[in-house]
């Protein structure tokens, strides 16, 4: 009884683990209006109001050297963070009335993780997410 108890726990916690996706980053927000998309090689979200934490997951391959980046956003602040090799990092911060267009990162083959974080309540925000060849 105890060994079967054990092994489903163990299939459990496995479980949880394959479910958590990027290293454990963990979106847990209040929306409005969001609409996101992610395929392993974009992410994009809109939303009318947000906050808290969104990820996402992209799939960086040979020649894939930055995170291409674009959008806005009305009000609020907004931070987006990468993780490419285990280290969260900076990719870049909106503010209220901004627009970016960017690259920015550096990034190798493999999973990319994009966390995009909030302070406060952020309202009216687009972004959008691929990778290009670098600088």
């Amino acid at each position: 009884m105890k060994k079967n108890i054990v092994i489903i726990l163990a299939a459990v916690l496995l479980c949880l683990a394959c479910l958590s996706g990027c290293r454990g980053y963990v979106s847990h927000y209040n929306a409005f209006g969001l609409v996101t998309n992610n395929t392993s090689r974009s992410a994009y979200v809109k939303f009318g109001s947000l906050s808290g934490t969104l990820t996402f997951q992209l799939k960086a391959e040979e020649g894939d050297g930055t995170i291409v980046y674009s959008g806005s956003l009305d009000s609020g602040s907004i931070s987006v963070y990468y993780d490419c090799g285990g280290v969260k990092e900076l990719l870049f911060k909106a503010n209220a009335g901004e627009t970016v267009d960017s690259e920015g990162g550096r990034i190798v083959p493999g999973t990319v993780c994009l966390v995009v974080e909030t302070e406060g309540t952020c309202r009216n925000g687009e972004f959008r997410f691929g990778f290009g060849e670098g600088k």
